[in-house]
């Protein structure tokens, strides 16, 4: 499960540029559910979420989803056009994994990493979306299209605030609820990474020891345009740091190389605290978040 950026510069190596959409996530605060799931909390059943929920703690933090609460409903998981290919400790890496389907998808389908034909699905109606325990409350009906959204207050809730989001539901969904705890502004000692080709990578942030539970995603991606690829690691918030194995970070930077003069194009970590509950439609994702972009460069091996 990711997200897509707002507009940033990322230096490399090879020099500097301005790039946004890092992996063709939902700027409306959707699933982006064409990839794996990210590591951490999941659904007792599995699989790729199909409905997410997020509430953001501070003003300017929610580049990726264009407001401070969010989220929607589908009718289905997204076809999986990209696939877990490295696997190690908290790390992966995901990129494409080629597929044929025999015969050929029509009717607006599309191959699957699996070889299957499947389709897009469409966001649903799922009734009034209340969020309580921040300061106002809120409740929000459903935009044009199906997405839920709304913008920033400011000291809208702290850090372990315990905040309930509850949705109401309709014909095709059920109601749910879950509670999270607000997360604080993650705070990293630096925001100039450096990635060498064939050695392990260290990320530290401040530690974060409430609420419990949260974690540190961190995402690092190299999409040009028609290359997608990226790297997630997940640690808990409290531990202040996380390595990236070289088997990890390796393939992305090769990967870079097909683009446009950039091995890691977008780079991002985030603090959140996530509950993630199964439902008749499948697994539901509901999350306090904050996150910082971050710039870096590469270092190829001689």
């Amino acid at each position: 499960m990711t997200r897509t950026p707002g507009v940033l510069v990322l230096t490399t190596a090879l020099g500097a540029f301005a790039c946004g959409g890092a992996d063709g996530g939902a700027s409306d605060g959707g699933v982006d559910a064409a990839v794996p799931p990210p590591p951490g909390p999941a659904c007792a059943s599995g699989g790729e979420p199909t409905a997410r929920f997020t509430v953001v703690p501070e003003p300017g933090a929610a580049m990726r989803i264009g407001s401070q609460a969010g989220g929607h409903v589908a009718s289905g998981a997204m076809p999986r056009l990209l696939a877990t290919l490295v696997t190690e400790g908290s790390c992966r890496f995901v990129g494409p994994r080629p597929a044929l389907c025999e015969p050929g998808c029509t009717d607006g389908t599309v191959c699957d990493v699996d070889g299957v034909c499947a389709a897009f699905p469409v966001d649903l109606p799922a009734g009034v979306f209340t969020i309580t325990g921040t300061t106002p409350p809120v409740s929000l009906e459903p935009r044009a299209g199906g997405y839920y959204s709304e913008q920033a207050y400011p000291g809208w809730f702290r850090p372990d605030d315990e905040l309930t989001l509850s949705l109401a539901g309709a014909d095709a969904v059920a109601p749910m609820t879950a509670t999270v705890r607000g997360v604080p502004a993650l705070t990293l000692p630096t925001t100039q990474l450096t990635a060498t080709e064939h050695q392990p990578m260290v990320i530290r942030w401040d530690p974060i020891p409430t609420p419990t539970g949260a974690e540190v995603l961190v995402h690092f991606d190299n999409d040009h345009h028609g290359v997608s690829a990226y790297l997630e690691c997940v640690a808990p918030a409290a531990a202040g740091m996380v390595t990236v194995p070289a088997a990890v970070l390796d393939p992305l930077i090769a990967a870079g190389e097909t683009g446009i003069g950039t091995f890691i194009e977008n780079a991002w970590i985030e603090v959140h605290h996530r509950v993630a509950l199964d439902t008749p439609r499948g697994c539901a994702v509901f999350e306090s978040y904050s996150d910082r972009f971050v710039t870096v460069d590469t270092v190829r091996a001689p």
